[in-house]
């Protein structure tokens, strides 16, 4: 079993989910006309089901708007759903953004941590937290999340590019304009450095709503190949679990610590 610690107010602590589970931003719609509004939601759950949040809850540091080199900050509205609305100007790819704060979650044994680190294929963690000797009930752990979504306004024409985040996913292949047979490149980035041979989770969702999910890796230049199918939509996700730093110790009470990043998209029929 996990808890949340209360960081923010009560209101917002009985809308956050009980586990830190995938964090991403969910288009409305990922190919919008030009002229119209984009509107997104701010969604944390598993295989791409998740309980939508506002920005009074998912706290962010970051959200931004980015189409080739112009840049937009979002007015993310407080305890507003849709937590992102923005009438963009021409047309292009389109790369939104969201950043948390840190918030915290807490297992309440050491084998619940270890379930959830295993499942990031981090089992390490699990074998250091009992060789440093650490409580081995009511574990911290500090998280934040790095998100992004891929939205073609018009003809979506144009690319993704790396936006200075700690953990971030770059597509290399833009899925609205360039043929995606062989699949769409994403390539993982951690504090500024491609990341290699590294677990990256793929959850794709049929037009039916069915959604499948499997696990592919990172390449030795943090390179990765996600198969894809034109009408569905994918959410890609990547996970660092590290030591905290003293900051994050003192701030949150932290044993460990984990960085977060999500990449959005949809193929077109």
């Amino acid at each position: 079993m996990t808890r949340l610690v209360p960081l923010v107010a009560a209101l917002c602590l009985a809308a956050l989910p009980l586990r830190a589970h995938e964090f991403w931003i969910e288009p409305d719609a990922f190919q919008v006309p030009q002229g119209e509004v984009i509107t997104a939601r701010l969604r944390n759950g598993e295989t791409f089901e998740g309980t939508e949040l506002s920005a009074a809850t998912a706290k962010p540091i970051r959200a931004e708007a980015f189409r080739g080199d112009a840049t937009v900050a979002l007015n993310t509205g407080g305890l507003s759903k849709p937590a992102i609305a923005l009438k963009p100007a021409g047309t292009g790819l389109t790369t939104l953004l969201y950043q948390t704060e840190h918030m915290v979650v807490i297992y309440d044994t050491l084998e619940d941590f270890a379930r959830f680190a295993e499942s990031k294929d981090s089992a390490w963690a699990v074998e250091q937290h009992r060789e440093k000797g650490l409580p081995e009930e009511t574990i911290f752990e500090a998280y934040a999340r790095y998100a992004k979504a891929l939205v073609a306004i018009g003809d979506g024409a144009g690319a993704d590019a790396r936006r200075g985040m700690e953990i971030e996913l770059v597509a290399e292949t833009n899925p609205y304009t360039e043929p995606t047979g062989d699949g769409v490149a994403v390539r993982l980035y951690y504090q500024g450095a491609p990341l290699a041979d590294t677990q990256v989770a793929v959850f794709d969702r049929a037009p039916d709503g069915s959604v499948e999910a499997r696990e592919i890796r990172t390449d030795a230049e943090g390179l990765a190949t996600v198969a894809v199918a034109p009408g569905h939509e994918y959410l890609v996700d990547a996970v660092v679990i590290r030591e905290p730093s003293e900051s994050i110790v003192r701030a949150h009470r932290a044993a460990w610590e984990s960085v977060w990043a999500s990449l959005t998209f949809a193929v077109p029929e």
